[in-house]
């Protein structure tokens, strides 16, 4: 991997290669986050750093983002430069959004109204308008705004690729064989019906009681009993249900090397005497060189189709 960093002078600056690095890429923290410590020979930098960019032995870029915090520390062992940034999506996690009610709403509205002040005015997905009331609660980010409107009204989830907010289908073409071409260090298979939740009943907006009741059937028929109970939409139930269900399930591969798939590509597992596993995506990478070298842990759930 390469890893430049850009200065607060407009200058750029290759970091050489790191002691220890972390790259953190999850479809449920929509800002990527990365950690490094590297050696640092530069004494005439002397302004901070302001961004990062991270790319893969092909040159495709595997992270970009705005840095956090910089410490150039002195040590007996040498000088080290430690850097923590987050990818894109940290300006519209940070910025709350007014509240407001919208009585009709589209991604491109939307788009323009809240992603666009903060320099994300190109987006890719269905253009879909809605006579439906969209609430925007007080306390939402701008984030929040886009992604629960992609979740509610478009069944799909926000992703933020290549400076561009992209609210197409959550997986890809691309389809990865663990245990095939990406050979396996470790295989983790986790089924946690402690997650699941039978039933939610839901206290609707502007009223005092829990008077509507919603269930999730393949927990019921598991024998799971399990309420939670919610104050706010149908929608907003429904989708705990189906989320605390997909929670429930997830298969950990640890394959040695760089950062060979992407967030959403679909997944097969072949695992010796684990068995094989199929109809999976990938929903978490996390990338770690240190001294014992390379690996990448790959968190796989099922897709929802």
């Amino acid at each position: 991997m390469r890893y430049k960093g850009f200065f607060q002078d407009g200058t750029e600056q290759d970091l050489g290669t790191p002691v220890e690095t972390t790259l953190s890429l999850d479809e449920e923290a929509p800002a990527d986050l990365f950690r490094g410590k590297f050696p640092w020979a530069y004494p005439e930098k002397t302004t901070g750093l302001r961004a990062l960019e991270v790319t893969g032995k092909t040159g495709e870029v595997l992270f970009q983002g705005t840095v956090d915090q910089e410490d150039r520390t002195l040590t007996s062992s040498g000088v080290f430069l430690s850097v923590s940034a987050r990818g894109p999506a940290a300006i519209l996690l940070e910025n709350e959004a007014m509240p407001q009610t919208y009585q009709y709403v589209s991604m491109n509205l939307l788009v323009k109204e809240h992603g666009a002040p903060y320099g994300f005015s190109q987006w890719k997905g269905e253009e879909k308008g809605f006579f439906s009331p969209f609430t925007i609660s007080k306390g939402m980010s701008e984030w929040e705004v886009l992604d629960t409107f992609c979740r509610q009204f478009l069944n799909t989830r926000l992703r933020i690729r290549e400076n561009c907010l992209d609210a197409q289908t959550r997986y890809t073409e691309k389809t990865i064989r663990f245990g095939g071409e990406i050979p396996l260090c470790s295989l983790t298979v986790s089924y946690m019906p402690g997650k699941r939740y039978s039933e939610i009943l839901l206290r609707p907006q502007d009223t005092n009681t829990y008077s509507q009741s919603f269930s999730h059937p393949e927990t019921l028929g598991m024998g799971i009993r399990r309420r939670r109970l919610l104050s706010g939409t149908k929608e907003e139930a429904q989708a705990a249900l189906e989320k605390a269900a997909w929670q429930s399930f997830s298969v950990e591969v640890t394959a040695p090397g760089e950062i060979s798939a992407a967030l959403g590509d679909r997944a097969g597992v072949w695992g010796g005497a684990l068995g094989e596993y199929t109809g999976l995506y990938v929903s978490e990478i996390l990338y770690t060189r240190n001294q014992a070298g390379e690996t990448c842990r790959y968190t796989l759930r099922k897709t929802e189709e």
